[in-house]
């Protein structure tokens, strides 16, 4: 469960007293680095009966984070339009919170998911004048 709150906790680091002396490079880079270390050292978890969190690729050099995903479902078991919805939910979630920085700082933050049947889908957030 502490898996699905990941992207918050980044949420809450980032917007700490460090950033609202301004952008750090230094600091975003440690912050996923750190979230991915402690989330990747206990390895694959189910979340739920059809979800389970493959843990958090970080490449600063390339301002790159990935949250891994798999799902135990064909993406046509899933209701029409998923791909829209879960997009405006990861968008809401990094460009609505302080996280923001990072991505305007250059930073791509996203979310690949693969199915049982090895189809993946990615999804980057986009943070917009108006999101």
């Amino acid at each position: 469960m502490a898996r699905l709150i990941i992207p918050a906790l980044v949420a809450l680091v980032v917007s700490g007293p460090a950033w609202g002396q301004g952008y750090s490079e230094e600091l975003t880079c440690k912050v996923f680095k750190e979230l991915s270390g402690d989330i990747n050292k206990e390895g694959p978890t189910w979340v739920d009966t059809i979800t389970r969190s493959d843990g958090i690729a970080v490449f600063c050099s390339r301002k790159f984070v990935d949250y891994k995903k798999f799902i135990k479902l064909l993406p046509s078991q899933l209701r029409v339009g998923w791909e829209e919805r879960k997009q405006k939910q990861w968008n809401a979630l990094y460009c609505k919170s302080s996280s923001r920085i990072a991505v305007n700082n250059g930073w791509t933050i996203q979310q690949t998911t693969t199915f049982i049947d090895g189809f993946q889908h990615r999804m980057i957030a986009v943070c917009n004048s108006g999101s």
